[in-house]
């Protein structure tokens, strides 16, 4: 804990700078200082298609939002290096994005080259890479406020250089960058551990909903199915005889909820981002008593399923019981299921399973954007249906496995908070380290 004298308004054993209290053998510095050279990339020709599909990995801004230590999702060939402004970067060097994902810094296990969006930042001996690199971590947003563009963001190297940061020991910065690289070393274990526990729950999820795995009794008679083998004593069952009467709605056209019927206060409008993110306390548009009345087909209540039915679409989300009441918008369907022939939750990871996602999600059409199929087609979708009781003792496993990643999450956060507060203590010369 540091002391500060009130009197004096000193703290023993540090300095006053313009980036605050720093301990007295620390230094502001300008990354520019401590930074030899930066070598930026390019893009080679996509109409040549030699260039594409090499040896080389190509790294862009796409690969630091979902980061991969020992690959890029695109790759070159030595003639597309050659014939463009990409540079080869080897492994281990900090690469930074300069445009979009501001201030995000990686480094590769590999050598990859770069396209124009990244740089690549050769330190001298001033600074130690691992250190600079949590330094980006903790404080990329300074480097973001910096950007500028109204399209694209994107920081001057100029800007870039002058940014100031608060520089330890060499021996100090060795020593901050290996405490906090055991926390990543855990939040990676955890992530890994986290992403077998899904793959795991999607194997089980498949082996129950087909009657592989079964807790009545051992299957003695299967039959062939469009969604493959299921016990003899199971059904395959269209959407529609799923439903209560009238308990398929997809939403209403757009024209019906234009801006100007939105109101301040009143009933929800439940958009697509509820489906996917799983929640009801995103949204932000409401309408009066009479629009309600007007769109009462299309009103929600607890126990509903909806579905997200444009761009992101197949995301499938349970209204809970005392939800605000309201009406799905044009990008949602909404579900009713009679839950004497199906239970919600079986037929919820029914639905995630990746044999019913082809069936409902139409891919003829090309391009990135999908829809999800017709109506007709969607009320038509077969699935496998067990007896209830075998449903519920189904569902209880899901719930066992859910639950148990939950927790593995709750811990995936309380490991990233306790890296923060570290960080915030460690990088600032708050807590100081014993060499």
């Amino acid at each position: 804990m540091i002391k500060i004298d009130i009197h004096t308004k000193t703290k023993k054993g540090y300095k006053q700078t313009k980036l605050g209290w720093i301990p007295e053998d620390w230094n502001i510095v300008k990354l520019g200082s401590v930074i030899d050279k930066i070598v930026g990339g390019g893009t080679p020709s996509k109409s040549k298609i030699e260039y594409w599909d090499g040896d080389i990995s190509w790294a862009t801004v796409k690969d630091l939002s979902k980061f991969n230590r020992n690959s890029t999702q695109q790759n070159i060939t030595g003639l597309g290096l050659k014939n463009s402004s990409a540079n080869l970067i080897p492994a281990n060097t900090i690469i930074i994005a300069t445009r979009m994902l501001l201030g995000v810094a990686v480094r590769y296990n590999i050598d990859v080259s770069i396209n124009q969006d990244l740089k690549a930042l050769f330190t001298n001996d001033k600074i130690y890479d691992p250190f600079l690199l949590q330094w980006f971590e903790k404080y990329k947003g300074r480097v973001d406020y910096l950007g500028s563009g109204s399209t694209v963001k994107g920081i001057s190297l100029k800007a870039f250089k002058a940014i100031k940061i608060k520089l330890p020991p060499l021996p100090e910065q060795q020593k901050i960058a290996s405490i906090l690289s055991t926390w990543d070393r855990a939040i990676a274990a955890q992530e890994q551990l986290i992403a077998q526990k899904h793959e795991l729950k999607k194997e089980l999820v498949t082996s129950l909903i087909k009657g592989e795995a079964r807790f009545t009794k051992k299957t003695e008679k299967w039959k062939k199915t469009s969604l493959g083998r299921i016990p003899d004593d199971w059904h395959l069952v269209k959407l529609k005889d799923l439903t209560v009467e009238k308990g398929i709605v997809r939403g209403p056209f757009g024209g019906a909820l234009k801006k100007e019927v939105f109101v301040e206060k009143g009933y929800k409008v439940y958009e697509q981002k509820n489906a996917i993110y799983q929640t009801v306390e995103l949204g932000k548009y409401f309408i009066d008593d009479k629009k309600f009345d007007e769109l009462k087909r299309f009103s929600v209540k607890g126990k509903d399923l909806i579905i997200s039915c444009s761009g992101t679409i197949g995301r499938i989300y349970e209204i809970p019981k005392d939800s605000p009441e309201g009406v799905i918008n044009q990008a949602l369907l909404k579900l009713t299921l009679d839950n004497e022939v199906v239970l919600n939750d079986f037929f919820v990871e029914q639905f995630k399973w990746d044999r019913i996602q082809s069936s409902v999600i139409d891919s003829t059409q090309g391009g990135a954007m999908k829809n999800l199929v017709s109506i007709s087609e969607f009320k038509n979708t077969n699935f496998i249906i067990p007896p209830i009781e075998e449903q519920r003792n189904i569902v209880s496993v899901f719930n066992s496995s859910k639950k148990e990643i939950e927790n593995l999450k709750l811990k995936l956060v309380e490991l990233k908070k306790q890296k923060l507060g570290l960080m915030q203590q460690l990088l600032t010369g708050e807590k100081r380290v014993r060499i």
